[in-house]
C-alpha cells in the first residue's frame, strides 16, 4: 500500500537529515502536489522532487472534499486535507505526526502511520542504521518535535538484531 507523507513528516525526516533517504522508498511515498509545491520549504519540495519524489494531483473530487474537510476542521491546513484527500481517493496509507490530521484521517477510515513507521521502511530497505535513529531522537528532541517513543524503541530493538 502506497503511503501519502504529509510535510510533517518531511520535516521530521529534514530535521534528521534522512530525507533524501526516503526516496530509497520510490514506488512506496509520494507526496500531494500541494505539500511539495506550497509547503514544503524545509526541505525543498522541488529538491525532493527533481531528486526523484513522487509528485500526485488530486483529481476535482477529490479537491471538493479535501475543501470541505478543511471548512469541518479549520485547524488543518491546506497542504493536510489534500495528503488527506489523496490517500482517501487511492485507498492508501496517510503518514502524519499531526494528532488532528490523525483523528480525522480515522474518522474517514484512512489507515495512518506516523515518520517511526517510515523509518522502519527505511531500515527495512537498509538506509537507516541504529546510528541514524539515534540521531533522529536527539535531532527531534533538540527541535521540541514530538515523536513515538514505544515505536522508536521497538525499532532500535530490531536495529540491535
Amino acid at each position: 500500500m502506497k503511503i501519502v507523507l504529509d510535510a510533517k513528516v518531511w520535516i521530521d525526516l529534514h530535521i534528521a537529515g534522512l530525507d533524501e533517504r526516503a526516496l530509497a522508498l520510490r514506488g512506496r511515498i509520494c507526496s500531494v502536489d500541494v505539500v511539495v509545491e506550497q509547503e514544503l520549504l524545509e526541505p525543498d519540495g522541488e529538491r525532493l522532487r527533481s531528486l526523484g519524489l513522487e509528485v500526485c494531483e488530486l483529481d476535482a473530487t477529490g479537491v471538493a472534499v479535501a475543501r470541505q474537510w478543511q471548512g469541518e476542521v479549520p485547524e488543518l491546513s491546506t497542504g493536510d486535507c489534500f495528503s488527506l484527500a489523496l490517500a482517501w481517493r487511492n485507498g492508501w496509507r496517510l503518514a502524519t505526526a499531526d494528532g488532528r490530521l490523525v483523528r480525522k484521517a480515522q474518522a474517514e477510515g484512512v489507515p495512518v502511520c506516523d515518520t517511526v513507521d517510515v523509518l522502519a521502511l527505511l531500515a527495512e530497505e537498509g538506509q537507516l542504521s541504529l546510528i541514524d535513529l539515534q540521531l533522529f531522537k536527539k535531532l527531534l528532541f533538540r527541535a521540541k518535535q514530538p515523536y513515538n517513543r514505544s515505536k522508536v524503541k521497538q525499532l532500535e530493538k530490531r536495529l540491535r538484531g
